[in-house]
């Protein structure tokens, strides 16, 4: 018998290292719980900066687990994508959308091809 991390409610676990009762509790802990990344200590070997497309803040990954790319948390990345979709799709053609718009894979080709002929 274990305890909910969220609600204290006791529970038979099915996996071992099971937190909550139920699905639910475990995504409002979470919510109420976000990952704090924090900087790297000094001499740590860093595998890549970039900078935070919402915050602009500078960050350094250290670790091979981590696949952070374009934002510093799962939160920026949500309120990133969140906010009207036309402002991050400003300045793009029709013709410069890639796969999108239910092109196919064999027209992609061909347009290419075109392309660089």
């Amino acid at each position: 018998m274990k305890f909910c991390d969220y609600c204290g409610k006791g529970y038979e676990p099915k996996q071992k290292r099971q937190r909550f009762c139920c699905h639910k509790c475990g995504k409002k802990w979470w919510k109420e719980h976000p990952p704090i990344h924090s900087d790297p200590p000094d001499g740590a070997e860093v595998l890549r900066t970039f900078e935070c497309k919402l915050c602009r803040k500078e960050v350094k990954v250290v670790s091979t687990r981590a696949h952070r790319t374009q934002f510093c948390c799962y939160q920026h990345e949500r309120e990133y994508w969140k906010h009207d979709y036309q402002r991050h799709n400003s300045g793009r053609s029709r013709e410069n959308q890639g796969m999108s718009s239910a092109m196919s894979l064999g027209s992609l080709i061909k347009r290419e091809r075109r392309d660089l002929d």
